[in-house]
């Protein structure tokens, strides 16, 4: 119920149902559906209560230093010769391909090593992680 209420149903570059990991299902592991984040509503009392605890200041620092990390990833990504940065960053999101490989199974691998749960999307054909 919760899902319905704060999607549009055309929400497949956000949730994948290829998630697996022994003992949890896709369901039970991407908790994605289950947060009001994707309603983004709910988002502005997390900025408000952030804003009054680090104060205008504090606040600008970490937003410099999210995306001075944002920059620093796609320059390691661009640097790398089996990644293709789709663009120079514009916000904190990088988006790169595989030039060789599968990306699900790339996904998948670090997820079964517990390296990380690293989203992707879907333009036309194009898979692409969005870190």
């Amino acid at each position: 119920m919760l899902k319905q209420s704060i999607t549009t149903q055309n929400d497949s570059y956000l949730f994948h149902q290829d998630i697996k990991s022994e003992g949890l299902t896709a369901e039970e592991l991407n908790l994605g559906p289950k947060s009001l984040q994707c309603g983004r509503k709910p988002d502005i009392p997390k900025l408000w209560l952030t804003w009054m605890a680090n104060g205008r200041k504090g606040l600008g620092q970490r937003v410099e230093k999210l995306c001075s990390s944002a920059k620093e990833f796609a320059e390691l990504v661009d640097e790398n010769p089996e990644f293709d940065l789709l663009f120079q960053p514009q916000s904190v999101n990088i988006c790169f391909s595989l030039k060789s490989g599968e990306l699900s199974t790339v996904r998948a691998k670090m997820q079964e090593l517990g390296l990380g749960m690293i989203n992707y999307s879907q333009k036309d054909d194009l898979k692409f992680f969005r870190m």
